[in-house]
């Protein structure tokens, strides 16, 4: 049996990108007739671990980036600390990078480029309306911290999956 390690992040939304590598191949069918044997990408025995799995995982994380891609180009009133996509920004960056770490096959991340753009424009709006919702500087700082972390992580984890 043949087995090839499969990519592990995707790093590429362009339909012409390739999900995974060759995994191994699982057989189907029985006897030596090669007519009766249909190839299955599976690699393991793992939920995650054969092509469908990676298939539904990219989708899944697809949506997540369309997400937070759609809400950063929208009106900025929409990001603002006390609006829904001002929470789920931030909330749908930490579950792609809880994602990214599991080594799963077929997480989909943006660019890092995209991630600081984000991560700049996000920062400014929170920046500039928070104080209207009058938190304590202890809760400021400490929101503004993890905000940071969660797109500074993200980013990271981006660098790494381009490095290999």
């Amino acid at each position: 049996m043949v087995r090839a390690v499969p990519q592990r992040i995707m790093t590429d939304r362009d339909e012409s990108c390739r999900l995974f590598r060759p995994a191994a191949r699982i057989w189907r069918g029985q006897g030596d007739d090669e007519r009766e044997r249909a190839p299955v990408g599976t690699w393991g025995p793992g939920n995650f671990d054969d092509d469908a799995a990676a298939d539904h995982l990219s989708r899944l994380t697809d949506q997540l980036v369309t997400e937070v891609a759609e809400a950063m180009s929208g009106d900025p009133v929409g990001i603002e600390p006390d609006e829904y996509w001002g929470v789920a920004v931030p909330a749908n960056l930490e579950l792609l990078a809880v994602l990214a770490r599991t080594d799963h096959v077929g997480v989909l991340l943006p660019e890092v480029a995209t991630i600081e753009a984000w991560k700049s424009d996000y920062l400014a709006v929170w920046d500039s309306t928070v104080d209207g919702l009058g938190p304590s500087p202890e809760f400021r700082a400490a929101r503004r911290a993890v905000l940071v972390r969660t797109f500074d992580d993200l980013a990271e984890l981006r660098r790494l999956a381009d490095a290999g």
